[in-house]
């Protein structure tokens, strides 16, 4: 067999399991487009085929750690893996939670059975039913997949949270990006971050979160036949230059996600602490942010001091984490869905925001980001239109169809 073959092959093996697989090509080679087969006639075999479509090294992918229960989030996970891949992204280690999937809707069995069958060699479904595992919400990266992939870059990432790369401001009307929305993907993650963080010695690089609402919708919008749920969520809090992802008042009436504006997160960049292995999400989290030289995605230093707020058990974190100029790479948070998929999570999650009394999900926080009702009312001059990934939804579906076998 080839050493093209090989390779190919090895990270097929890594994924789906074997042994005495050759690993020739963990040396760091580029694999290119590859067909693999093996030569005893395993081609009328699909499984036995990997297509791999790759223009960087095996052993530097960006990897994404993420948690999924399809009780709550079916709708949108399949658009989500699809989207990121859009980006650049073909490593996904997605802890299920079994706990919460029933696999006796039609519709969760479907996207169920479409992660399974995944076109996509290096994502990973590691499920979960053990209660107690079910309610660890901030899950490790697995550690036997880190050492074989050896990505270059880690994030921690949730289901209602997407990666934006975008330069401008939120510009023209929701309905003209739909009118408007092209097949064009992306610009890649992969890129950008090879560009941003070519100075030595970074560690992490930390995108700040935009939070998104409603947009007035109290049933869930989007279908398997229509678009994604985030062409249909196009208002979020915020001003439109997005230097100021948070609403300052009181903790009766604004939801801690916007109260605070630093719950961004963090890209972690090669070479690795031990940090690597576990899970690291928020600033609050890292007491050693400032020692492992922080970035913000325009390339100025964070973390340039430490600020002790003592909540609990917390400790140290970054200050100030609240951007002063537009960032090149942020996060679309849609925290809500529609209304009744937001109170549903709130009342039926088992985590750790739904046993914490003070960050857990209420009706109240749901209906603030709800127009027409009066939470919402309140603080609805801090909300602005912007439809920056709507223009992504008809090729986002392309992907998912390139991926998944429905």
């Amino acid at each position: 067999m080839s050493k093209m073959f090989l390779c190919a092959f090895f990270i097929y093996i890594q994924i789906h399991g074997s042994s005495g697989v050759s690993s020739e090509c963990l040396s760091g080679d580029t694999c290119g487009e590859l067909v693999a087969a093996s030569e005893d006639g395993a081609a009328s075999d699909p499984s036995a085929i990997v297509l791999l479509q790759r223009s960087h090294q095996v052993n530097g992918p960006m990897c994404i750690n993420a948690q999924a229960a399809l009780e709550y989030e079916h709708h949108r996970l399949l658009d989500w893996i699809a989207y990121h891949n859009l980006l650049g992204i073909e490593c996904f280690f997605l802890h299920l939670d079994m706990c919460h999937s029933n696999l006796s809707s039609p519709e969760q069995l479907r996207v169920y059975n479409a992660l399974h069958a995944m076109q996509l060699p290096l994502a990973h479904v590691i499920e979960h039913s053990d209660e107690m595992i079910c309610d660890t919400y901030e899950r490790d990266p697995p550690a036997n997949l880190m050492s074989s992939i050896r990505p270059k870059y880690l994030m921690n990432i949730d289901l209602d949270e997407y990666l934006v790369l975008d330069s401008g401001p939120c510009v023209g009307t929701a309905e003209d990006a739909r009118a408007h929305q092209s097949l064009a993907k992306p610009p890649s993650i992969i890129d950008f971050l090879e560009n941003t963080v070519s100075q030595q010695g970074v560690g992490y690089m930390y995108a700040h979160r935009h939070t998104y609402g409603t947009s007035g919708y109290t049933k869930q919008p989007s279908s398997p036949s229509t678009m994604p749920e985030f062409y249909f969520l196009d208002e979020r809090v915020g001003n439109c230059l997005r230097t100021d992802p948070h609403i300052s008042g009181p903790k009766d009436e604004i939801p801690e996600t916007v109260r605070n504006g630093d719950a961004g997160k963090i890209i972690m960049i090669a070479p690795f602490g031990d940090d690597a292995y576990h899970y690291v999400g928020h600033f609050i989290d890292l007491a050693n942010a400032k020692n492992r030289n922080t970035i913000y995605p325009n390339g100025t230093r964070a973390c340039e001091s430490l600020v002790d707020i003592r909540m609990g058990a917390e400790g140290l974190r970054c200050g100030p984490v609240l951007p002063s100029t537009p960032q090149h790479l942020f996060i679309n948070h849609y925290v809500t869905g529609a209304l009744e998929d937001c109170m549903k999570k709130g009342r039926t999650a088992q985590s750790r925001r739904r046993k914490n009394s003070m960050t857990g999900r209420t009706d109240g926080e749901c209906r603030f980001y709800h127009p027409g009702t009066s939470e919402y009312e309140k603080h609805k001059q801090f909300m602005v239109t912007d439809a920056v990934l709507v223009k992504y939804g008809a090729v986002t579906r392309n992907r998912a169809a390139e991926i998944f076998i429905l």
